[in-house]
């Protein structure tokens, strides 16, 4: 043992008996929620939780807590540790708000990578995440993560999407567009190539081919290709053609009769649909191959 030692707190000992003691006899929630951080031994740490968590047990202490505290290894223990389901959710959202701040404001490659790459994390902070990395291999390492068979093709959508906005390599791309099992991540593969690479006429009509037949075989089997709508999907498909391309692509787009979304608007709580939409049929070589609508009718061919 070093003199050092001899000054340091209980709490911080290697000793579990010793650091747990401690713990036990402390009342001061700054302290506790000091050794709850810094504790060197795991379940000393957990410890200072649970016991600093029974000292705020009460509604109003922690909603106080969370409302002034700016350090997410706190809320994080409020989230573990609460009964109250309402002050969990509240802990959660301003845990995101923070992550998604130091994710906007920050260039450090490092930590943009070790966010991006954990699936524990927030889809919402991940994908902020991935759209400011400038590494490639980061990039590519995501997309062979997320094609590990433990994860389904439903899964990790919008990562899988973002992802795949950012990647350069054109043969990767072209692998994605062809073989990827998410309807929505081959539109974002086929978006990028489309902007970036220069692709022959044939080289995009047996992409479109694909794509379409791969949409087709989910519509008319009722099988989840992707977690994003049907709708959306082939809505998505043709803005990257533009109406200029269709005939060029043997693809025709004939509009009916719009109508305006009256759906809540997920995230503006003071917000209510308004936005037109168009009814449109899809054919393709002749073959109807999708109804549905597009939203503002930019699409129709005619």
């Amino acid at each position: 043992m070093g003199l050092l030692d001899f000054f340091k707190p209980a709490w911080q000992s290697v000793d579990k008996e010793k650091a747990l003691k401690a713990v036990s006899k402390e009342k001061s929630q700054k302290k506790l929620l000091k050794i709850a951080k810094k504790a060197p031994l795991d379940i000393v740490r957990k410890t200072a939780e649970k016991y600093l968590m029974s000292l705020m047990s009460g509604y109003g202490t922690q909603w106080e807590l969370i409302k002034k505290t700016t350090d997410i290894s706190v809320l994080e223990m409020v989230i573990k540790n609460t009964s109250w389901n309402d002050i969990e959710e509240k802990a959660i959202k301003k845990k995101l708000g923070l992550k998604m701040d130091l994710i906007e404001n920050t260039n450090d490659q490092k930590l943009l990578a070790d966010t991006a790459k954990n699936n524990d994390e927030n889809h919402d902070v991940r994908c902020a995440a991935i759209k400011k990395i400038n590494d490639q291999t980061v990039l590519k390492d995501i997309i062979i993560q997320l094609r590990n068979p433990a994860y389904s093709k439903l899964k990790f959508e919008e990562v899988r999407c973002a992802v795949v906005e950012k990647i350069t390599d054109h043969l990767l791309l072209m692998d994605i567009v062809e073989n990827e099992n998410n309807a929505n991540v081959r539109c974002s593969a086929f978006s990028n190539l489309y902007k970036t690479s220069n692709l022959s006429d044939e080289e995009l009509k047996r992409i479109i081919k694909n794509i379409i037949n791969f949409i087709d075989k989910g519509i008319t089997e009722v099988d989840r290709i992707s977690l994003t709508p049907i709708d959306e999907i082939c809505t998505k498909f043709l803005d990257i053609l533009s109406p200029n391309n269709y005939e060029k692509f043997n693809l025709k787009v004939e509009k009916g009769s719009e109508y305006v979304s009256d759906y809540f608007k997920y995230g503006y709580e003071d917000s209510w649909g308004g936005e037109t939409y168009y009814w449109v049929k899809v054919y393709y070589m002749g073959t109807r191959v999708w109804n549905g609508s597009c939203l503002g009718g930019i699409y129709a061919s005619h």
